[in-house]
């Protein structure tokens, strides 16, 4: 299933990440619920996870992913970000009798940037942490 969406947040191409693409499963709880309500929670599960990985698209590879995961939170509260992305992949691999996974998809390179650059984005990390 794909689903095309934008929301607001921030991320930033990046020609270093070409033919890359993340992917993260994630589990809905089972509780017999109709079809599209499952679809509506998958769907906003996969938002935040874009929201909260957008960082990957402002840092180089080889870059401290922890470093800036944790600074991301932080620079997104404290500034007007928009992050818009083309599409994105979200399958329903398994379902059981107690949950469903999921698996989102979505390459860096078909997400646009609004706002801020990887210099802001790094320069912000930097200031934070010798604050």
């Amino acid at each position: 299933m794909k689903i095309f969406f934008s929301f607001f947040s921030l991320i930033f191409i990046n020609p270093l990440l070409a033919d890359w693409t993340f992917s993260e499963r994630f589990e809905i709880k089972n509780t017999h619920q109709r079809t599209i309500a499952l679809s509506a929670k998958a769907a906003a599960v996969a938002n935040r996870i874009v929201r909260d990985n957008a960082f990957l698209t402002l840092i180089n590879p080889g870059d401290d992913i922890n470093f800036y995961k944790a600074c991301w939170r932080s620079f997104v509260t404290d500034q007007k970000v928009q992050i818009v992305t083309a599409r994105y992949t979200l399958q329903n691999i398994e379902k059981s009798s107690r949950n469903f996974v999921f698996e989102i998809s979505f390459d860096p390179m078909e997400t646009k940037v609004l706002g801020t650059s990887p210099i802001e984005f790094q320069q912000f990390c930097e200031s934070a942490s010798s604050a």
